[in-house]
């Protein structure tokens, strides 16, 4: 019969791991690995005892585990961004996404599952159906209004995106190959 670990070998394991040098998330992903494994074969689970939560613990609280923030993509710098000289085709999608994104605080996978029938322009500007999205999983949909700007505006962007891209039809973000060549699926 198999010998498992004590709650003190899987202790002295981490902190020896914790002395090598990994970072808090690595171990972290070990304790659960060792708790996943104990608890498939129906043994006691070691990672539950207080010796191995300290080791835990000691080791975040030694490592520091706060994230480095990000400077805020402020509207300033996405006008900055958006008005980057550039008239290729990558460029006249990545600037139609950029503004259209933040204008309508969309998600990325807002973005890329967005057909040219969810676009409808008006008078004051677009309006954009999200047919789903990550806080709505039951596909009831929202129409979110995107209004012209003066500077950089997102409703021109993207018409010029669709008119250099030559949409008609289907996605409205498309991969850009070498050479301009669009990917229409």
């Amino acid at each position: 019969m198999r010998r498992l670990p004590t709650p003190a070998a899987v202790a002295g394991f981490l902190a020896d791991q914790a002395d090598q040098g990994i970072r808090p998330s690595t171990m972290g992903r070990r304790v659960a690995a060792i708790r996943y494994a104990h608890k498939l074969a129906s043994y006691e689970v070691p990672t539950e005892d207080e010796r191995v939560r300290s080791v835990v613990c000691g080791h975040r609280r030694a490592a520091g585990t706060a994230p480095a923030k990000k400077a805020p993509a402020t509207a300033e710098r996405i006008i900055a961004m958006a008005l980057v000289p550039g008239d290729g085709l990558k460029a006249i999608r990545d600037r139609a996404l950029l503004l259209l994104g933040f204008a309508g605080a969309f998600r990325r996978s807002e973005l890329v599952a967005l057909e040219l029938d969810d676009l409808d322009e008006t008078d004051a500007g677009l309006r954009v159906t999200i047919r789903r999205s990550k806080t709505d999983q039951e596909g009831q949909g929202a129409t979110i209004a995107i209004i012209k700007g003066s500077v950089a505006c997102p409703v021109a962007a993207v018409k010029v995106w669709l008119e250099a891209a030559k949409i008609s039809t289907g996605p409205v973000f498309r991969h850009v190959r070498k050479g301009a060549r669009l990917v229409i699926a």
